[in-house]
């Protein structure tokens, strides 16, 4: 009895603690998992003191990367370039071996070297030491001092040298008599064989070693039970990265024998701290609401609330009252205006993300069975055939977004793959950066009479160009041919971020084996790096809050046309205010930084190697400046302390800064964003690299004649002619004359889509061709679209204008393009194709019309 009378009164309504402690017991249980996932998504900042050599990124893991490969956070890791005059001061102790050890074919064991040089210096035969086996020295034109060292012994044989220089190279000889060589210069050891069927030359190539510095990293890693933090580099060396130690606020960590960090375990325990953080919510709601009620009992009306108040307009949605006070929750007013307003600038920003859409595809032109323009704009549906096509031209530019950001990449992969150069930036002396493709070989014999070399960096290598021959030393080639020139042959060497110095080192080896008769040096304002002062790493950008805002809304679709714009703006603010010295300095002040100190003494001494180059190659060459927008003050800035370097060598140097500038006063209908390749990509687009080619050819008619030679004006139309494609792999065919086949892909990775939407299959003529009709067959053919852009007559350059023929359907489809402009200088043509069965072998047949080129 007394045992359910005691449970009666522990249930009863009366008891004032009990209700409270329910409600609180409810809501802190109902907390717990959020308070699970509050800790476990806590992130720790850690220091990371790290040394690192040719990676580009290294994964912080915090989770298990077995089971969680994307639990990791990127550190970009800053570049380590290795300044100029410290490359040329290294001394190579170089021992060659000759190990009188021969392969199982060979006739012999014999070395031949043929040659031991740095781009500064060469090996002195005098000086070399060639132990108890003297070394032969045989007169040869191609060795040093006009001879070639030997060892045919038939005993170990070694020779030492001390060179003086960057870069290291060893030539050797391969043929049906030689052995094996053991080859050590300052501790870097090689062992290779040299024995070959056939004589050829084996080179060996050394770079000094930098001097490695450890530098500090800051990263934010999110907490897990794995309770530790594991660091792989994206370099298939992880010797190439080495962490010292990482550092969480005062306690400073040492790496394990796996190279893995153990983290302290109290800063990882997220489900203690998470039943910690639900046992102090039960006790804070339990004292709370007991309060609450034990008050409300003394006065009923201590707590009371209703929906709107009695006034009309009401004054609030909700009005409160607390013993003799009231509040006014959400002020009607307020609500109103806060609604009214977020409505408005919610339409002004989908009518700005609407526009830079409309912007985006407003230089596509629609051609219909009845052969009308149409143009992608609510306000120009009327319009005439010739209205539409002056406003094409005349439409404000296409602006970046990130699905422009995803092109940009698209093109520059096609174009990694598709531009078979060898060698690197890092060491220019080696390798070849001759500018080649299956659609435009280049051989070491000139097809032409006369050869020019285009020497330069990204600007000849095609950042973000989707045709070749959009590129400007291309344009120089469409420009002579243009002017009658058939008997000149252009080619180009460039690799992205080349300097000067570097392009030199590459140029020595061009000239013996491709033999130019002319050199032109494309001069852009980030050619004096000489690897002193570091430009900004962009990548550190993402680490503000502010950019990660934008990021996140961008990439999952919110206004993403707008918010691209709003992150390059904040892009260009962030690197002020970050350290100069720790992350580098904004590009823009970085290449006046270049004009200055230590870098600026280093290039002065690159002028005067590239004079003497000239003087010793004796072939003739001028450098001409590129400038990327008409902005006088800011390239006469740059320009002015380079020019007067090269005139002191006698290198002839032509500035085109004002006939650029009187240019583009002629286009100052076309904001300055047109001039850009594509939307994403600052390189210059093809007003500007037409302008180049245009300038190079008069200054090679004005002051090089000899090098042109004869002008002849074209008898015929041009041949047509597909020289470049996209996607990279299409292995385009020609059968004969304007008839191609290829396989459409399967895949639409390395395929592009914009600007007109969808993926397509892009083919690049050699010269702009008019034609007449073009056929595209396949027994697997569904359907087909074509789209075309054109060299315009008057401008002589492809605008991007992109003229769109209707949808047809069938296994054999064809389009009359007779009395269609677009048609009279056909520059590039897209495909986009759907296929009823697996088989998507095409035939193109492109049937020329009357006309010549623009």
């Amino acid at each position: 009895m007394n045992l359910s009378r005691r449970l009666l009164i522990f249930v009863s309504p009366h008891k004032t603690w009990l209700s409270p402690c329910i409600a609180a017991s409810v809501l802190a249980f109902i907390s717990f998992p959020g308070w699970q996932k509050f800790f476990t998504n806590l992130t720790l900042p850690v220091q990371v003191q790290m040394t690192a050599d040719d990676v580009k990124n290294v994964k912080a893991y915090w989770d298990n990367p077995a089971l969680h490969p994307n639990a990791y956070k990127i550190i970009p890791i800053k570049s380590a370039k290795t300044p100029t005059n410290q490359a040329s001061s290294t001394n190579w102790h170089i021992k060659v071996e000759a190990l009188a050890e021969k392969a199982s074919d060979a006739k012999g064991s014999e070395v031949w070297i043929v040659d031991i040089r740095t781009p500064e210096n060469q090996i002195n035969w005098s000086k070399a030491l060639m132990g108890v086996q003297k070394w032969e020295l045989i007169d040869n034109q191609y060795g040093p001092q006009g001879k070639i060292a030997a060892a045919r012994a038939g005993q170990p044989q070694s020779l030492e040298v001390l060179v003086k220089g960057s870069n290291l190279t060893i030539t050797l000889l391969r043929s049906p008599w030689s052995g094996k060589v053991r080859v050590t210069a300052n501790s870097q050891a090689r062992e290779t064989n040299l024995y070959a069927p056939n004589s050829a030359i084996e080179k060996l190539y050394f770079e000094p070693k930098k001097n490695q510095k450890s530098e500090l990293y800051e990263i934010k890693v999110t907490k897990t039970p794995w309770h530790r933090l594991k660091f792989v580099p994206d370099a298939a060396n992880s010797d190439q990265v080495k962490i010292d130690s990482i550092q969480i606020g005062n306690l400073k960590i040492q790496p394990e024998a796996n190279g893995e960090f153990i983290l302290p375990f109290y800063f990882w325990n997220q489900f203690s701290c998470a039943l910690a953080a639900t046992a102090i919510s039960f006790l804070g709601l339990t004292i709370l609401f007991i309060s609450i009620v034990n008050i409300q009992r003394r006065n009923s009306q201590f707590i009371s609330w209703q929906w709107f108040d009695n006034h009309q307009p009401p004054r609030a949605i909700i009005k409160l009252k607390i013993a003799n006070k009231q509040a006014l929750i959400v002020p009607y007013k307020a609500l109103k205006y806060f609604l009214i307003s977020l409505i408005v600038l919610v339409s002004g920003l989908c009518l700005i993300e609407g526009y830079l859409d409309y912007i985006e595809k407003s230089k596509i032109i629609r051609l219909g069975s009845t052969q009308k323009y149409q143009v992608a704009s609510m306000s120009l549906l009327a319009t005439s055939v010739t209205q539409a096509r002056t406003q094409s031209r005349r439409q404000l530019p296409q602006l970046s977004s990130s699905v422009w950001q995803q092109e940009d990449d698209r093109i520059n992969r096609n174009n990694k793959e598709k531009i078979l150069t060898s060698g690197t930036v890092r060491n220019p002396a080696q390798g070849e950066w001759i500018w080649r493709s299956k659609g435009f070989p280049v051989s070491k014999v000139a097809t032409k009479p006369k050869r020019i070399l285009v020497m330069g960096d990204s600007f000849v290598w095609g950042d973000g160009y989707s045709n070749m021959n959009d590129i400007w030393w291309r344009q120089l080639q469409r420009e002579l041919t243009r002017r009658g020139y058939e008997q000149v042959e252009v080619i180009a060497a460039g690799l992205c971020g080349a300097s000067t110095h570097q392009e030199l080192e590459q140029a020595r080896n061009l000239v013996r084996v491709y033999k130019p008769n002319l050199i032109i040096w494309g001069y852009v304002t980030n050619d004096p790096d000489e690897g002193v002062i570091e430009p900004f790493n962009y990548k550190f950008v993402n680490q503000d809050p502010i950019i990660k805002l934008i990021t996140t809304l961008r990439d999952k679709g919110v206004f993403p046309r707008l918010n691209t714009l709003l992150f390059e703006a904040r892009s260009r603010k962030v690197p002020g205010t970050m350290d100069e010295k720790r992350f580098g300095y904004e590009y823009s002040q970085w290449k006046l930084k270049l004009l200055e100190g230590k870098n600026f003494e280093l290039y002065k001494k690159t002028v005067k190697e590239l004079g003497h180059f000239q003087v010793s190659s004796g072939i003739p060459r001028f450098v001409m400046t590129l400038p990327t927008y008409p902005d006088r003050a800011y390239f006469t800035t740059l320009y002015s302390k380079i020019i007067p370097l090269f005139k002191a060598e006698k290198i002839a140097i032509y500035n085109i800064l004002e006939n650029f500038l009187k240019f583009y006063s002629g286009f100052n209908s076309d904001p300055v964003y047109t001039w850009r390749i594509n939307p994403a990509n600052g390189h210059p687009g093809t007003t500007a690299t037409h302008f180049y080619g245009e300038q190079a050819a008069d200054i090679l008619e004005a002051d090089y004649p000899q090098v042109l030679g004869e002008r002849t004006p074209p008898s015929k139309p041009p041949t047509i002619h597909i020289n470049d494609w996209v996607p990279y792999n299409l292995n385009l065919v020609a059968s004969s004359t304007g008839i191609y086949t290829f396989k459409y892909p399967e895949s639409e990775e390395y395929m592009l889509r914009l600007p007109i939407g969808k993926p397509f299959v892009q083919l690049n003529l050699e010269v702009p061709v008019a034609i007449k009709e073009i056929r595209l067959s396949g027994t697997g053919l569904k359907a087909a679209s074509l789209d075309l852009t054109a060299v315009d007559s008057q401008r002589k350059f492809d605008d991007g204008t992109i003229y769109s023929f209707e949808e047809k359907q069938g296994t054999s489809l064809v389009w009359n393009l007779e009395g269609q402009s677009s048609a009279k200088s056909a520059n590039t043509i897209r495909l986009s194709a759907s296929f009823q069965n697996n088989d998507r072998q095409l035939t193109l047949t492109l049937i020329p019309g009357a006309g010549r080129q623009p």
